[in-house]
């Protein structure tokens, strides 16, 4: 199968997120908020931080040029969306959004998101997991790009916390489900 047959089967995959995230807006869906989720504050800026998940998942399909490893970006990849999605099935939990007053660029883009993706599909979080393991992918590969990308892996992680996608469980959980999927596929 060619590289592109490859890459079209992960966001065939990856896709799915939003079928579940759809289906789960109805559900009944639990609460996985701690104590310290109330102390992190609503920073709508931090929403293009949030955006940065998108390149940053991407870099590692594009810097990687040989099919072995390409393939291995595919199904590690694959493997934290099929995961992912059991759990959102399986566990179904929703966060409780604060109320957000629309008077800015960043507040409009954040409304946005609220309205395209659902307050569930939270546990574990696949923004955290993938952008994680792009992160260590490209550790791996392009060692000079290494500090660039945790700096960016940092922010997109934190942006989850600070716009209120996520609650600090979700974020643990794929910092835990990207550092497996990576040692599972690129074991040294």
């Amino acid at each position: 199968m060619s590289k592109l047959k490859y890459f079209i089967l992960f966001l065939v995959m990856w896709s799915t997120y939003f079928f579940i995230n759809y289906t789960n807006a109805t559900r009944q869906a639990f609460n996985l908020s701690i104590s310290l989720d109330n102390l992190i504050p609503l920073i709508p800026e931090f929403i293009f931080f949030y955006i940065l998940y998108f390149p940053l998942i991407l870099i590692p399909f594009l810097i990687i040029k040989d099919n072995k490893n390409f393939l291995k970006i595919v199904k590690a990849n694959i493997f934290i969306i099929v995961i992912s999605d059991l759990f959102f099935i399986l566990l179904p939990a929703r966060i409780i959004r604060p109320e957000l007053i629309v008077d800015n660029f960043s507040s409009y883009i954040l409304n946005l998101i609220y309205v395209l993706d659902k307050p569930v599909n939270l546990f574990p979080s696949l923004h955290v997991s993938m952008t994680f393991l792009a992160f260590l992918i490209i550790s791996k590969f392009k060692k000079d790009l290494r500090i660039i990308i945790l700096i960016a892996f940092i922010l997109s992680a934190l942006s989850t916390l600070f716009i209120k996608q996520h609650y600090l469980l979700d974020t643990l959980a794929g910092l835990v489900l990207g550092f497996i999927s990576y040692k599972i596929y690129f074991k040294k």
